[in-house]
């Protein structure tokens, strides 16, 4: 996987390519995007999401990728 991506991003499947976004990294909800061709086993960075989410909801319908929900944000653990 590329460098730039952390925990809790989103993920869905189309036409056999893995496409994730967001998610947690070094601490900052990020807004970047990217692929995963199966055939190929290749990584691609594609377009950021306008507005980065943690633990979001990903959906499809087949041609286009729906982001629902998720968190903002900064995520830097603490007790309590």
């Amino acid at each position: 996987m590329p460098t730039g991506f952390g925990g809790s991003l989103s993920a869905v499947v189309v036409n056999k390519v893995i496409y994730f976004c967001g998610g947690i990294f070094q601490g900052n909800t990020i807004t970047t995007c990217g692929t995963y061709t199966i055939a190929t086993k290749a990584f691609a960075t594609i377009a950021s999401m306008p507005v980065g989410v943690n633990h979001a909801a990903f959906a499809t319908d087949g041609t286009k990728i729906y982001v629902m929900g998720g968190r903002g944000g900064g995520n830097v653990p603490s007790q309590g």
